[in-house]
């Protein structure tokens, strides 16, 4: 639900005053922050989204939770079958902030599961159809092996290293 979200940054805007913001979402977090966009697309009370980093993001659906087996994207990174999440977050099609740059984060064990153990590799880069035709620029990184794993993507120093230079880069 986005509006948890949306709570939390208005406030701090208020607080602070700043005028725009950087996004850095992991897991179930990537869904908060996109609800968020498509439930207050415009809003005065938000500020400007300059950057959005999503790591293992599962914008189609999680194994164990909601992933249609057998999906598969084409090359916008539309799903063959939609999850219910992706299909409510569609209108973000229309209202992704134009003013964001995307970094997609997500990882794969190499263990024939195409999966960083809970988040299919598709699924994450179904992220590309909602916000790549709208967003400033749109990038993807898939990261390998066991430090790819679910959990351990947000405390892995190549991850890390993508991520700062991406977010405070030139």
């Amino acid at each position: 639900d986005g509006e948890y979200v949306f709570k939390v940054i208005s406030a701090a805007k208020k607080k602070w005053g700043f005028s725009t913001m950087n996004l850095v979402g992991h897991s179930m977090g990537n869904l908060g922050i996109m609800y968020m966009l498509r439930d207050y697309p415009n809003s005065s009370q938000l500020p400007t989204l300059k950057k959005q980093v999503a790591i293992a993001g599962h914008f189609n659906g999680g194994i164990g939770f909601g992933y249609p087996k057998g999906s598969r994207i084409d090359q916008s990174g539309k799903p063959s079958v939609e999850e219910e999440h992706f299909t409510e977050l569609k209108d973000l099609r229309k209202t992704y902030p134009t003013t964001a740059r995307v970094l997609n984060l997500y990882g794969d064990l190499q263990d024939g599961s195409h999966s960083d153990s809970e988040i299919p590799v598709n699924s994450a880069k179904s992220l590309k159809y909602l916000v790549a035709q709208r967003a400033k620029s749109y990038q993807e990184k898939e990261f390998f092996g066991k430090r790819a794993q679910h959990s351990k993507l947000h405390s892995n120093r190549q991850v890390d290293r993508v991520l700062i230079d991406f977010l405070w880069g030139k």
